[in-house]
C-alpha cells in the first residue's frame, strides 16, 4: 500500500521548512522540498525531524495553521511506523 503525506505547496514548503530544517542540520526536512520515499526504517527520524521543526516554529501566530498541519503529518507517520507493507511518500 502506497501513503502519499501532503504538506505545503513547494513555495510554502520551501519558506516555511527547508531554511529553518537547514539551520537546524536536518536532514530529511529539505528531501521533501521535491518529495521522496521514506524507508521504514527512517520513519521515526523523520517523526523526531518534524517535531524539532514544529518546536523551532511554536509561538510565531504566522505558522500556527502550518505547525498544526505538522501535527497531522507526524500522526499520519506514526500509523505508518512498523509497517513493512506501505511506502511513505513525503512531498
Amino acid at each position: 500500500m502506497d501513503i502519499y503525506v501532503p504538506i505545503a505547496s513547494q513555495n510554502g514548503y520551501r519558506e516555511l521548512c527547508v531554511a529553518p530544517a537547514r539551520k537546524l542540520g536536518l536532514i530529511w526536512i529539505p528531501l521533501f522540498e521535491t518529495g521522496c520515499p521514506v524507508p521504514p526504517e527512517s520513519i521515526a527520524e523523520v517523526m523526531a525531524e518534524f517535531a524539532t521543526l514544529q518546536l523551532e516554529m511554536r509561538g510565531d501566530p504566522d505558522k500556527d495553521r502550518f505547525v498544526n498541519q505538522l501535527d497531522r503529518v507526524i500522526d499520519e507517520l506514526r500509523e505508518c511506523e512498523g509497517r513493512t507493507d506501505v511506502e511513505v511518500w513525503i512531498g
